[in-house]
């Protein structure tokens, strides 16, 4: 039986539509966001759906250059032979599930990551407290002591507190 083996690199899309991938390299828009341009070859599906022509959308060998940004697209193999990418969008760099996943996974952790550095501020600046707590009560015992000290009358001994001194051995 014969097995399915590509023997080309390929484009995959968040919704599951694929493309021959020719070639690819990193771009940056006209807005200065980075991304991915890719040089492909659409499967007959994506032609289809999205009513592609040869002349107008792809040249005359059927390829065609499109942009994503790179926050969207995962290079998962880069052999010439083997490689896959990976477009979390659609061909058109519409939103798919897959890339709402995305999308909702990276503000949960930056959501996360946030509080982590928000309770990270918030212990610290308590440590500090701390340790200004710490030694102002330190003081405080000090100076408490030397004003006891300062106005205590020292009593003189007697032969009372020899004997009592003893007795405490």
């Amino acid at each position: 039986m014969d097995q399915f083996q590509p023997r080309w690199p390929w484009v995959l899309f968040g919704d599951g539509d694929f493309a021959q991938l020719r070639r690819w390299f990193q771009k940056e828009d006209p807005n200065g966001v980075q991304g991915c341009a890719i040089l492909m070859r659409p499967s007959q599906e994506i032609v289809n759906k999205y009513s592609l022509k040869v002349g107008d959308d792809l040249d005359e060998w059927g390829l065609i250059c499109c942009w994503y940004p790179e926050t969207k697209v995962k290079i998962l193999s880069n052999d010439p032979i083997t490689g896959r990418i990976l477009v979390t969008t659609n061909f058109k760099g519409q939103p798919t599930n897959l890339s709402r996943e995305q999308f909702d996974l990276t503000n949960k952790i930056e959501s996360q990551q946030k509080m982590i550095r928000t309770l990270e501020s918030g212990k610290a600046y308590l440590e500090q407290q701390l340790k200004q707590a710490m030694v102002s009560e330190e003081q405080r015992a000090l100076a408490h002591k030397r004003i006891i000290k300062a106005y205590t009358i020292p009593r003189p001994r007697s032969d009372e507190d020899d004997h009592a001194e003893e007795g405490d051995d």
